[in-house]
Parts: C-alpha cells; structure tokens; sequence
C-alpha cells in the first residue's frame, strides 16, 4: 500500500521522520510510526516498522501488506525520480530477501480505503510498475476480514 504525508521541505525530512511517531503516539495511541516505510523526496527509505512488524496503515490490510508511505504531497506534482527509484529499489530488495513474493500484487492506498492517498500524480506513476494489479475490483475487500469469516 502506498501512502503520502505532507511535509513542508526536503530539509525538515528527518526531524518530521523523527517527530511523526510522537504525533501518531499522542493523537492515535500508536506505539510506533504505522508505516513500515518512508520515502524522503531526498531519495533516502527510512525505516519504521520495517518488514517483520505488523504495520497500522490500512484497516484490514495490516497483517498482510507492507506500507510505503511517500513524504509530501503528491496530489498535482510528481515525487523526485530518486523518490520513485529509492521505492522500487526496496520492493526489489524486499523480494530478493524473501520478504515480498515473487509475484507480489502493487496498490495505493485508495485502492483499499476511501481517500486520495498517495496522491493522483503519484498513483498515476505506480500503476505503471510491473506489481500494480489493474484486474482488482476497487475499493478491495479486507483480505484479513474475508479470511476470519472463512475460518
């Protein structure tokens, strides 16, 4: 799932990484940053809950994706292409680790839920990748919830 925050500079990228688990913390009780991964737009992957942590970023979705969440707001520009290439680059690592499948399936955030996370532009650009499933019916049903009804 890729998702987007909005920050003011490319300089305040590290202390806002480093102030945003505080305001999640206080605001939504959250024990850590939900996501597993930033982007800076200075190219840099920063890591929050990484890749063995269960993240909170999409309901329904939590145990069985990985969230890569894009610092600033990509609504009507494009994230820098060492953004982009920084993302691609980890999903590469993620499978040549055995973190990801080979066969991984690529979503936004407003594939699963209703919002406009990760921003046009940006949605716009993954679903090019090679990953993004453009057979899916949107929005998608809550794997972890079609799963516990089954059980």
């Amino acid at each position: 799932m890729f998702h987007y925050i909005c920050v003011l500079t490319v300089n305040r990228i590290i202390p806002i990484v480093r102030f945003v688990p505080l305001i999640l913390f206080s605001s939504a009780g959250w024990p850590d940053i939900g996501y597993n991964f930033v982007v800076g737009e200075d190219g840099r992957v920063y890591e929050g809950r990484s890749w063995d942590k269960v993240g909170n970023h999409t309901y329904g979705w939590n145990k069985v994706a990985i969230s890569i969440c894009f610092m600033g707001d990509y609504s009507t520009k494009l994230p820098p292409q060492k953004s982009l290439n920084a993302a691609q680059e980890l999903l590469k690592y993620g499978v040549a680790n055995g973190k990801l499948t080979p066969d991984y399936r690529l979503y936004g955030h407003r594939d699963a839920r209703g919002t406009g996370s990760p921003g046009q532009m940006l949605y716009d650009v993954i679903k090019t990748w090679d990953h993004f499933d453009h057979d899916a019916t949107r929005p998608l049903p809550s794997p972890e919830f079609h799963s516990a009804a089954q059980a």
